[in-house]
């Protein structure tokens, strides 16, 4: 009876032991469980905070490109202004010189002196030609 009595001992603190490491193994299995819930809920969040951040960039992107085809076109516009105003001041350049020389005949454009030049230049050499075709015809 003693022998059985500590057998009956030793298996039933062995039982306890065990129903105590089984109750502390469901508390943690409890706890993983509870935890892994939190974290799919928490990847969730983040799963749709990532969705809204991606349209927010897609969004972004979208009016970064527009504004860079208009950036663009506006530089276009400009050159296209930039030219037209130098053909502008070229035109006024041509008219304003025109004016002065009409206005006042004395003075002299490069222009001016480059025909007068032309025509003085001509004009003296047929003129040379005509005396050396004179004296040719007075000598004959």
């Amino acid at each position: 009876f003693l022998l059985c009595s500590k057998v009956c001992f030793f298996f039933l603190s062995f039982y306890f032991v065990l129903l105590q490491e089984n109750t502390s193994l469901l508390k943690l299995l409890a706890e993983r469980n509870e935890i892994i819930r939190l974290s799919s809920i928490e990847l969730q969040k983040l799963e749709l905070q990532l969705q809204k951040t991606n349209q927010q960039n897609w969004q972004l992107a979208r009016a970064n490109s527009q504004m860079l085809a208009e950036l663009n076109l506006g530089k276009d516009r400009l050159k296209a202004l930039h030219h037209e105003l130098s053909c502008t001041r070229a035109a006024l350049k041509l008219k304003t010189s025109e004016l002065e020389v009409l206005h006042s005949p004395f003075e002299y454009t490069s222009a001016n002196i480059l025909s007068d030049l032309l025509y003085w230049g001509l004009f003296l050499l047929i003129l040379g030609e005509r005396k050396v075709e004179q004296r040719n015809f007075s000598e004959g």
